[in-house]
């Protein structure tokens, strides 16, 4: 079960990444955004650093002890910065260090610090094992982080359980959902300070062990984990969505375009054939281009005149003017073609023609029959 912890590391790491970029694009000038994404990135190097492999691969380079120190002290600034990010309030400027998560903050690293150095070096790869629970330097350890975690989840629940009622939606079961999770964080640092200071020290009298406290701060960091993907998995449905529909009108487009190609090949931008969405700028990007060349193309033939939307004439009348044009015939009289003001509702309607001169085009061979 141990394993998967590792979810709260790629969930962790991956939000931070996530943020990013929108980061990036305000030149880390956002400190609201800037406090979410040293938060989880603390947080999620926190938790890396905190698995068993890792912890054997870094003591080993450094010295026993050094990797427990660091993911706890990582973990806990992570959580004081996600409370002032909860609380909408960065820590920026003299008067932020002044605030109790931070002066909490402070006081509980320092006292790891004091603790770890009084340690004897063979106990300092402590776990939460009854045997190393026996030294009352390790048990202090553990009560100086569960001091501080204990406060942390706690506010963090409150403050996450308040923002639910300013949101909706998906935002709404994810806060509550993460609102839920820290809870359970909480009363597992309550579990954790019981099985410390009390059943430990009692063999033979365990209620519970440490593993279940481990089971039980996993499932709850689960829980979060689940919380925070929400809206992520919602922002990537939503854009697969988006990616769905530009495809869909840019081949939607492609008899039109095709046709009005052929007449007029410096149609194509740059004079360059075109050969599908490159990955770098997606179909987004093809769609427009495609809708522009369209639009180019319709003026240069003069079959068709714009109009509004409501004088429009069918597709299957449009498409009949544009055929007989584009297969030599003379112009005619002009066929009135609906412009509408957005650009979505446009690129539909040229589809909806493009998709009449392609019914047009099949059945040409059969009436030749």
């Amino acid at each position: 079960m141990n394993d998967l912890g590792w979810v709260a590391v790629v969930t962790l790491l991956v939000g931070a990444a996530w943020t990013l970029p929108a980061l990036a694009r305000q030149s880390f000038r956002d400190p609201m955004r800037l406090t979410l994404f040293a938060s989880m990135l603390l947080l999620g190097l926190g938790n890396l650093l905190s698995r068993p492999p890792v912890i054997a691969v870094v003591d080993a380079r450094t010295t026993v002890g050094a990797t427990k120190l660091t993911y706890n002290v990582l973990i806990l600034v992570g959580l004081c910065l996600m409370i002032a990010f909860l609380r909408e309030r960065p820590l920026v400027g003299a008067r932020a260090l002044r605030r109790w998560e931070v002066l909490l903050c402070v006081a509980c690293v320092g006292g790891l610090l004091v603790v770890t150095a009084g340690i004897d070096p063979s106990l300092r790869n402590h776990t939460l094992a009854a045997p190393f629970l026996q030294d009352e330097h390790v048990r202090a350890f553990y009560n100086v982080g569960n001091t501080y975690l204990l406060a942390g989840y706690a506010a963090c629940a409150v403050l996450a359980g308040r923002q639910t009622r300013r949101s909706a939606g998906v935002v709404r079961v994810a806060l509550a959902t993460i609102a839920v999770g820290l809870a359970g964080l909480a009363l597992s640092c309550v579990a954790r300070l019981v099985w410390v200071d009390v059943v430990a020290t009692r063999p033979g009298e365990e209620v519970f062990d440490d593993q279940d406290v481990l089971a039980f701060a996993l499932v709850a960091t689960i829980v979060v984990c689940v919380g925070m993907s929400l809206p992520a998995v919602r922002s990537v449905v939503a854009m697969l969505g988006e990616v769905r529909g530009h495809r869909r009108r840019c081949r939607g487009l492609r008899e039109l375009w095709t046709r009005l190609v052929e007449i007029h090949p410096d149609l194509v931008l740059d004079g360059l054939t075109y050969r599908g969405p490159a990955v770098a700028t997606g179909y987004a990007l093809a769609t427009y281009r495609r809708y522009v060349e369209c639009r180019d193309g319709l003026v240069r033939v003069g079959a068709l005149v714009p109009g509004a939307p409501e004088d429009s004439a069918g597709p299957a009348e449009a498409a009949q003017a544009l055929d007989a044009v584009l297969r030599g015939a003379p112009v005619g009289e002009p066929v009135v073609w609906g412009v509408h003001e957005r650009y979505e509702d446009d690129v539909d309607a040229l589809v909806r023609l493009s998709s009449a001169l392609r019914s047009l085009r099949s059945r040409a061979p059969a009436l030749a029959r």
